[in-house]
């Protein structure tokens, strides 16, 4: 199980290298899933989505900006993971996956798993969209 959570996290790490910044936002929690958003350019578009599955914990606030230098997202070590479900009788297995801030703090969303959609999703009408773009639901779209 770590192994995919491995993937999925340098996938991410990966995609946003070049990048010097990324805001974050808590989308939704429901029934034990957290959806987050990414983007360098919210007034406009998202340019990932984040999903976790069996989620078990949350600490963080519910936006936040992150300094790519360091990469983006990762995996607290087994002894960490092991800490939070003692400290919290947490059900494992689960994952404590860290986001670290642009304010010197951490998110941390403990998890069974991990998922990515690298969608480009605008926030406006736009015409001839490509693979991976989408429209915002709930954007008004102008009449044929």
């Amino acid at each position: 199980m770590p192994e995919a959570a491995n993937s999925v996290i340098s996938e991410v790490n990966a995609r946003f290298s070049e990048k010097s910044w990324l805001d974050f936002v808590v989308v939704s929690l429901q029934d034990s899933k957290l959806k987050i958003k990414a983007s360098s350019d919210f007034c406009y578009y998202h340019e990932c989505e984040i999903e976790f599955s069996g989620v078990r914990y949350i600490h963080g606030p519910a936006a936040w900006g992150s300094n790519l230098s360091d990469g983006l997202i990762r995996l607290s070590p087994e002894n960490e993971v092991n800490n939070l479900i003692n400290l919290y009788k947490l059900e494992p297995p689960c994952h404590a996956f860290i986001f670290d801030t642009d304010e010197s703090f951490k998110v941390t969303i403990v998890a069974e798993s991990i998922q990515v959609n690298f969608d480009t999703v605008y926030y406006y009408a736009r015409e001839n969209l490509g693979v991976n773009e989408r429209i915002a639901e709930g954007v008004i779209l102008s009449p044929p």
